[in-house]
């Protein structure tokens, strides 16, 4: 198996990753759609996903895995301006 930059293996062409950090910066493109909400995730993807925290508190499931509870921002992942 190839020496994986983050610490991960690929399992049934899917990537698995050892912690919710190291999923994060291999998926930040993925990011930009959750713009002004919070997010919850783990070393396998966002578990939840809303605007109001409480909402996205209260749709996790499972509330005994490790995760990460992270705000994405509106002025985050913004499209750099276009010149024609």
């Amino acid at each position: 198996m190839p020496n994986l930059p983050f610490h991960g293996e690929i399992m049934n062409n899917k990537i698995s990753y050892q912690t919710p950090s190291q999923w994060r910066k291999a998926n930040i493109h993925l990011l930009k759609k959750y713009r002004g909400e919070w997010i919850a995730f783990t070393k396998d993807g966002i578990i939840s996903h809303h605007s109001d925290y409480t909402v996205m508190i209260a749709n996790i499931e499972d509330r005994n895995i490790d995760f990460v509870i992270e705000r994405i921002y509106e002025n985050e992942y913004i499209d750099p301006p276009k010149f024609y």
